[in-house]
């Protein structure tokens, strides 16, 4: 199971990008910049939590408009 969530600076979870199984290989999520309800996140840093067999990783990204 694959979970991907986007939070912004202070900790607070923008979106759920992904919350299942994928096959073995590469893949590819993209974030529209915005949150849960479907509002505009506004410019600025964002963390992604990537959780994957066992383990996770966290990723800076910076949104930009």
């Amino acid at each position: 199971n694959v979970r991907v969530e986007v939070y912004d600076i202070r900790g607070r979870r923008m979106a759920l990008l992904a919350d299942r199984d994928f096959a073995p290989g590469e893949h590819g999520l993209v974030w529209a910049g915005r949150d849960t309800d479907g509002g505009a996140a506004p410019s600025g840093q964002y963390f992604f939590r990537i959780e994957a067999g066992g383990e996770v990783l966290i990723r800076k990204a910076l949104l930009l408009k």
